[in-house]
């Protein structure tokens, strides 16, 4: 079943096939930029058959990007929630060396999955994606309230701010590294952990740094 907004049962090996083929449209070329048709033939269904399972390639998006929500909570878990301030950037840092070895396991589904993050995703891809943002964007406020709370991170900004700048911080990063990976400028992941996490300090602590 692809379970974006009430879609009709899909057989497993057909829903397999499908959202393959989305999740590499999706990485090449964006939401926006996206065919649908193009999914559909790549898919080798009938367009027929796609139509009436989903309606359109935003829905679609929507089912891709549920199954890789699933997928990466099973493999990597939820967000942490520290009880001690001291807990805070360790935790942040052995999380995101979780999210970092899920992503160079699964570059494709990381590609597609990172367009719901576009700053004009919420334009472009529909209310659905739109939705799905904003609920990845609560998630992270609520850890950032959590650092506020414990006095680890400032308080002179929002939560919303604050998530934004991470977020920000991130996704520079990441397309950093992903370029890395492909080995355009190597780096050791180590060290990169250390250097995502200082310039996430240097912005969100009170003091500038860990």
């Amino acid at each position: 079943m692809l379970s974006s907004s009430g879609s009709r049962t899909l057989d497993a090996e057909k829903r397999r096939a499908l959202l393959e083929a989305a999740v590499e449209e999706f990485a090449a070329f964006g939401i926006a930029g996206a065919s649908y048709n193009r999914i559909i033939e790549r898919s080798g269904l009938s367009k027929g058959a796609v139509y009436y399972y989903v309606e359109n390639k935003e829905r679609l998006y929507g089912a891709v990007f549920e199954e890789f929500e699933r997928f990466f909570l099973d493999s990597v878990g939820p967000f942490p929630r520290p009880e001690r301030a001291e807990d805070f950037w360790p935790l942040c840092r052995a999380y995101y060396g979780k999210t970092l070895s899920f992503a160079e396991a699964n570059m494709k589904v990381i590609q597609a999955a990172r367009r719901v993050f576009e700053p004009r995703s919420d334009e472009t891809a529909g209310e659905w994606v739109g939705c799905l943002r904003r609920r990845m964007n609560d998630v992270l406020e609520d850890f950032v309230r959590r650092g506020q709370a414990l006095g680890v991170l400032r308080d002179d900004f929002s939560p919303e701010v604050l998530s934004k700048l991470g977020l920000a911080v991130l996704s520079i990063m990441d397309s950093w590294y992903f370029a890395a990976l492909n080995g355009r400028h190597p780096v050791e992941r180590e060290r990169f952990q250390d250097m995502v996490m200082d310039l996430f300090a240097r912005v969100s602590s009170p003091e500038g740094s860990r």
